[in-house]
């Protein structure tokens, strides 16, 4: 038995529906003249005293019926739910000690929150979940490329493009120059190792050139190559060298040579003074003469050094001084190594 605690119009159309399922049932025995058996004792024939006790007494009586164990209006699980929430116990670990569903034990405990601490430690445990899965994905790519291992020359000069007017982001590596055959260079280098085409855009105000290749995991391989280079470039074979500085002052160079007022000078620019400094200890080792003018700038002057920086590295053939800058002192496209030669031939003897 179990007390109803309803409402009495609610009791009353229960009382009403049994009635006329009860005469229903008997219509169907007169009809088939057969007897039906009633499997539930929901259907049992005796609703007038029951409706009789309803008008006549206070709402407040037992109802005859079923209450299987496990049900949350059960009293004793109540109070265990609420013990063990006060216990600081999660929904989880209550549903694991009583083996109820959640649904059933969230209702009496709804009301009693976590303390502080545990709700803390909950947020961090969450967070070493997400981090734990974000970093077993990280950088999965269903496009393949190749690593090496030791440095070339090759190697070498892609990555220093990449870290000069290039970028390296979390999303993929991206190479801009105006120079059409810097660009296509970086692609026959990128070859070696990603067979994938990359994007291509043109700036049509500056003549830019842009190719991005978006891989995440290959940028994350670049972002660690490049890291490496520039620790242990300064170790490496001459040759490397010479393509770390050539990729540099293709780059980031220019070549200052102002015949009116005596200027001749191989200027490179870059933000960070580390790479600077980097830089002229690399040319010291092909004798070349260099000084960093901060605050972004490093420079070489003087007949000699300038001899040997063209023996040595020089700029690549058709890479050009812009000649539609405002600023342009040949108002035309000029390659830098020429402007280089003219700068040592007009030196006197």
């Amino acid at each position: 038995m179990v007390r109803y605690k309803g409402s009495r119009r609610c009791l009353m159309k229960m009382i009403v529906c049994g009635e006329k399922i009860c005469a229903r049932m008997q219509t169907y025995e007169r009809s088939f003249g057969a007897k039906i058996r009633m499997r539930h004792s929901f259907f049992i024939p005796h609703f007038a005293p029951v409706a009789q006790s309803v008008e006549q007494e206070a709402f407040n009586f037992e109802v005859g019926g079923s209450n299987p164990p496990g049900r949350t209006m059960d009293a004793h699980f109540k109070k265990q739910c609420i013990a063990l929430r006060k216990q600081d116990k999660s929904i989880t670990e209550i549903m694991k000690i009583t083996g109820r569903p959640k649904t059933s034990i969230y209702q009496h405990i709804k009301d009693i929150p976590l303390s502080v601490a545990r709700i803390r430690q909950y947020r961090i445990a969450s967070a070493n979940r997400v981090r734990k899965y974000s970093l077993a994905r990280k950088g999965k790519s269903v496009r393949p490329f190749r690593t090496f291992g030791s440095w070339t020359p090759e190697t070498v000069r892609l990555v220093a493009h990449l870290l000069f007017d290039g970028e390296i982001t979390h999303g993929g590596c991206v190479y801009n120059n105006r120079s059409l055959m810097l660009i296509r260079y970086v692609e026959k280098l990128m070859r070696l190792l990603y067979s994938f085409e990359p994007k291509q855009w043109r700036n049509r105000l500056t003549g830019v050139h842009r190719i991005s290749y978006h891989n995440v995991a290959l940028s994350a391989y670049m972002q660690k190559k490049a890291t490496i280079l520039l620790k242990e470039i300064i170790r490496l074979p001459v040759p490397c060298k010479r393509a770390f500085l050539r990729a540099f002052f293709n780059d980031e160079g220019c070549m200052d040579f102002r015949p009116a007022t005596n200027h001749r000078k191989v200027r490179g620019y870059q933000k960070d003074v580390s790479i600077l400094i980097l830089v002229q200890n690399l040319l010291g080792d092909f004798d070349i003469s260099a000084r960093v003018v901060k605050p972004n700038e490093v420079i070489i002057v003087n007949k000699e050094n300038l001899i040997k920086f063209e023996r040595e590295i020089n700029f690549s053939p058709g890479v050009y001084m812009n000649g539609n800058r405002s600023n342009s002192r040949w108002k035309k496209h000029i390659e830098k190594r020429e402007l280089l030669r003219q700068a040592i031939k007009s030196f006197k003897n």
